[in-house]
């Protein structure tokens, strides 16, 4: 296919987006974070293991 200075064949894009599963993790990885300080703020240290556990299973999955 013959490339034009004004155009690109149509499904090459210019710019990359990150998957969308990578984005999911990392927003899962950041609301665990706030959550976990929240939690562990407000005495329940529990749940905020919990959480921390949950965040950092998440986080191995944006490796």
């Amino acid at each position: 296919m013959r490339r034009t200075a004004s155009r690109l064949p149509i499904g090459e894009d210019v710019r990359r987006m990150p998957p969308l599963n990578r984005i999911a993790w990392s927003v899962t990885v950041g609301a665990c974070v706030v959550l976990v300080v929240l939690l562990l703020l407000a005495g329940y240290q529990g749940y905020g293991a919990v959480t921390f556990a949950v965040g950092l299973s998440a986080a191995i999955n944006l490796r």
